[in-house]
Parts: structure tokens; C-alpha cells; sequence
């Protein structure tokens, strides 16, 4: 299955990386790096889900879309 991942530059200049379904997260100087960490994060993740007898849920974000945000 594909899932969406997010990266998100922290105040520190480090990359965030997420999936919004999963307990897991990854960090980096780069996308690359906070990349691989995620899905080390997300491997280790899926294998304790899996020996607690939990389901892995499905991909729930659609699509992702820049908006214009108009801030005063």
C-alpha cells in the first residue's frame, strides 16, 4: 500500500518526517536522511503492531494540494 508522508522543517533546520496513519517518525538534515529514518521508524512499527495481533490501517489521506493562505 501507498501512504502519504509528511516533511516538515523544524526551527532547528532538521527535517521531520511522518505518516499520519502510523505511530512512527523520522528525522534528518535532509529529506533523504529524515526519509530512511522514517521508514526504519515504520518497519520497527509494523512489527509490533503485527505481534500485538493489530490490524495496520488502510492509507486514509486522499491527496495532498497546496492552498494560498492568506495571513494579516
Amino acid at each position: 500500500m501507498k501512504y502519504i508522508a509528511v516533511f516538515e522543517k523544524a526551527n532547528d533546520g532538521s527535517i521531520w518526517s511522518w505518516i499520519p496513519e502510523f505511530g512512527a517518525y523520522g528525522v534528518g538534515d535532509t529529506i533523504e536522511e529524515a526519509e530512511r529514518s522514517l521508514m526504519e521508524g515504520v518497519r520497527t512499527w509494523i512489527e509490533a503492531e503485527h505481534e500485538e495481533g493489530h490490524d495496520i490501517p488502510a492509507p486514509s489521506i486522499v491527496t495532498t494540494k497546496s492552498v494560498e493562505v492568506m495571513v494579516a
